[in-house]
């Protein structure tokens, strides 16, 4: 059941950084029809599910072989957590970016890195940053949580069935 918990945890938060995306915006999205701003969001859900393939199927896929490691586990959580944490901020950059180049974000939108300091990029912008970062600290310890009951599930099924691994 932790693995559903988990999965619907990241298609909220996509969705959640979308509708963020969709407000911070709406000047510039305002003349779409409804249609046209449902039609995105299902586009978008189906994009977050083939970037949910890559890190959440990655992640569960890992999970049959490390089972057995208990320590290495641990890492492997934190590491798709990492992962799915840089992916949510440039999700968040994308939001602001997109005022300046009228599109999403790529690799040509590193160049707005060298042309000034990070406090220059973050501070006009706290109205957008603190919620943000509020988000992804929510993921954070939300996805950590249900790594802690996927830990004790499989470790107490273990127990239960006197069954070992490898």
């Amino acid at each position: 059941m932790w693995f559903l918990a988990y999965f619907l945890l990241h298609l909220i938060i996509y969705m959640l950084i979308r509708v963020e995306f969709l407000v911070w915006n709406w000047g510039s999205l305002k003349s779409l029809s409804g249609f046209e701003i449902v039609w995105a969001f299902l586009n978008g859900f189906r994009f977050d599910l083939s970037a949910m393939a890559l890190t959440v199927g990655l992640c569960f896929l890992g999970l049959i072989w490390l089972t057995p490691y208990r320590k290495i586990l641990k890492f492997w959580f934190l590491f798709f957590i990492g992962l799915n944490s840089i992916f949510y901020l440039l999700n968040v950059a994308d939001i602001e970016l997109f005022n300046f180049t009228a599109k999403r974000f790529s690799v040509n939108s590193f160049f707005m890195i060298k042309e000034g300091g990070v406090s220059n990029l973050i501070v006009p912008y706290l109205s957008l940053a603190v919620p943000s970062f509020i988000l992804i600290i929510a993921y954070i310890f939300l996805a950590y949580k249900l790594s802690l009951k996927f830990n004790s599930q499989v470790f107490n099924l273990k127990k239960k069935l006197n069954f070992t691994f490898f």
